[in-house]
């Protein structure tokens, strides 16, 4: 079984990537996205590193698993 994957950003890296991120585009987001990328972060979603992939999502509902990982 893999370990489950948080996407926390160190402690010793918090300032390089707040300033990284401070100068990408951004978007509005509601509540309910922000929950959803709390999943993400905290690793619920494994083995997700993001959101599901049209292919992704139809292995889920057809298989009950991901076949490409």
């Amino acid at each position: 079984m893999e370990a489950v994957g948080e996407l926390f950003v160190d402690v010793n890296a918090y300032d390089e990537v707040k300033k990284e991120a401070e100068s990408l585009p951004s978007v509005e987001i509601t509540k309910l996205d922000r929950q959803w990328v709390q999943v993400l972060s905290e690793g619920w979603a494994s083995p997700l590193r993001g959101f599901m992939t049209e292919t992704q999502y139809l292995q889920s509902q057809h298989f009950a698993c991901l076949l490409d990982g």
